[in-house]
This record gives C-alpha cells, sequence and structure tokens, in this order.
C-alpha cells in the first residue's frame, strides 16, 4: 500500500507542477501584449481595468462642466458687454 500512496503522491506532485507553470504562449507574449493593445482571452485589451468605463466617464463629465464653465463666462462677458452699452 506505500508503493501505492507514493505512486499517487507523485503523480498529484507532477500535476500540481505542470499546472503552476507557465507556457510559452501565455508568458512570453504577455509583455508584446501589453503595449500592442492586442486582446487577451477575456476580450480585454492590455492595460485595460474594470475601472476605465467609469474612468472615461469621470472624463466624460470633466469635458462636460469645462463646457459650461465657458459657456458662462462668455454668457457674462456679453452681458457685461451690453451693460456698458447702455
Amino acid at each position: 500500500m506505500t508503493g501505492v500512496t507514493l505512486r499517487l503522491a507523485g503523480l498529484l506532485a507532477g500535476i500540481v507542477l505542470a499546472g503552476c507553470s507557465g507556457s510559452d504562449q501565455t508568458t512570453g507574449k504577455a509583455g508584446e501584449a501589453e503595449g500592442s493593445g492586442v486582446a487577451d482571452k477575456t476580450g480585454a485589451a492590455a492595460g485595460e481595468s474594470v475601472f476605465d468605463p467609469m474612468l472615461e466617464t469621470i472624463d466624460k463629465a470633466k469635458q462636460v462642466e469645462q463646457l459650461s464653465e465657458d459657456r458662462v463666462r462668455q454668457l457674462n462677458q456679453q452681458l457685461e458687454e451690453a451693460e456698458g452699452s447702455k
């Protein structure tokens, strides 16, 4: 029985080591994919995160806020010019 247990332990160790080792396909190309925009197995491009859509939304909101502030400045300037001409 000790021989069977030993063989089973060896087989289990081999499976664990084989599962933990990376193949050339995943480890060798990971560095290349980072800057190239190549999608990984999940479909996400390298460098993207789950927070990207939220960050894009925040950026859009900042742009809209900037446009609004610019418009307010423009309207205030027009009002001041109109008041000065009376």
